[in-house]
């Protein structure tokens, strides 16, 4: 649901910019803690509960999915080279 709605408002932010036109691709992590107890990094179901899957424990340490990268830009301005 949230990528959909970040490329649907990225259509509606760029158009009648340099940006109409562009597309932007939204690859989405999953969340993995750390569980203290377990001494190991565990991969969350969902946002819901961060609670570890091993043993139930509360986790409070997120290693992966509060991260917001540019992976690439590509800019195509038009111009033929000859």
């Amino acid at each position: 649901m949230i990528p959909e709605s970040l490329e649907f408002c990225w259509g509606i932010v760029s158009e009648g910019t340099p940006l109409e036109g562009s597309r932007l691709v939204v690859d989405v992590l999953p969340v993995v803690v750390h569980c203290a107890p377990c001494g190991q990094d565990a991969t969350l179901d969902g946002m819901q509960s961060f609670r570890c899957p091993r043993c139930g424990e509360l986790c409070a340490e997120i290693r992966q999915g509060r991260e917001l990268e540019i992976d690439s830009i590509e800019i195509d301005d038009g111009e033929v080279k000859p």
